[in-house]
């Protein structure tokens, strides 16, 4: 028998390995992008909640109810359900590492790395009035402290050209810092 929309879910409770390919085929896409949403940072358990998910859809599909909601949202639902399962397994299974194989870090190394990634970000941040090409020039000569040389050498740019865009640079971070227009 052809499976179809209208029939469906008739073959699908009579367990029709057809229809669970009919199904697969046109509402899967529906799992996936539920799954990878949410098990997207648990690539191991993704592939396992997937088949679990169909699975679980092919043993209840006596359960969905045309009246109270269309098969998609039925669909997702379940999927929601069936993740929020997975990541509840995952945050409770407990994590095994020998000792001998970790790297425990200074905690001074620690605070050293936290602690360049809060400047950069803010510098990046200060930055964000700047053109691209303007936003390099400034990291190299205040961030990571080239002299003008190495940076006009560096970006193929002539040492009065590097002045010059440092200097209009300079007054749209300064307009910016203020909360004037920016132009």
């Amino acid at each position: 028998m052809k499976i179809t929309e209208h029939n469906l879910i008739e073959e699908m409770k009579l367990h029709n390995e057809d229809a669970l390919v009919y199904f697969i085929d046109h509402y899967g896409w529906i799992v996936k992008t539920i799954l990878y949403k949410k098990l997207s940072s648990h690539p191991m358990e993704l592939e396992e909640c997937m088949n679990d998910v169909f699975l679980n859809i092919w043993n209840h599909i006596g359960q969905f109810d045309p009246s109270k909601a269309k098969l998609e949202t039925w669909i997702a639902a379940v999927t929601k359900y069936r993740a929020i399962d997975y990541l509840r397994k995952v945050a409770n299974t407990p994590v095994h590492n020998d000792i001998e194989e970790l790297d425990i870090e200074d905690k001074r190394e620690v605070f050293e790395t936290v602690y360049e990634e809060e400047n950069q970000i803010a510098f990046n941040g200060l930055l964000s009035c700047l053109k691209e090409e303007d936003k390099q020039m400034f990291y190299k000569l205040y961030y990571e402290d080239k002299s003008s040389d190495q940076v006009s050498e560096e970006l193929g740019m002539k040492k009065s050209v590097l002045y010059n865009r440092i200097m209009r640079g300079k007054k749209r971070l300064r307009r910016a810092l203020e909360g004037g227009s920016i132009s």
